[in-house]
């Protein structure tokens, strides 16, 4: 199980506010299932609001409900939507 943030600066400084974005969830069903990808992400979440981070964003693709609920049960809640674009034919 893995989890990739970045600390949104300088974006969030024009925000007023201290951020981080999760750029990358990587687990297996069976993690997921045992509750361990909850489990990790919930500490990870708790280390960067202890670090000062405020807000914490990320995405997901709308097909993917496994990652959306684990999203959901974590208390992060959508708020936009938007598209993918490829110069080459689809990303992989």
């Amino acid at each position: 199980i893995s989890a990739t943030f970045w600390d949104i600066l300088p974006l969030s400084k024009s925000w007023g506010v201290q951020a981080a974005g999760m750029v990358r969830v990587e687990d297996t069903p069976e993690a997921r299932a045992e509750g361990m990808t909850t489990f990790l992400l919930a500490e990870a979440f708790l280390h960067l609001q202890r670090n000062g981070a405020a807000l914490l964003e990320t995405q997901a693709f709308a097909k993917d409900v496994s990652l959306l609920a684990l999203f959901k049960e974590l208390g992060l809640a959508a708020y936009d939507e938007g598209l993918l674009f490829a110069k080459d034919g689809p990303p992989h």
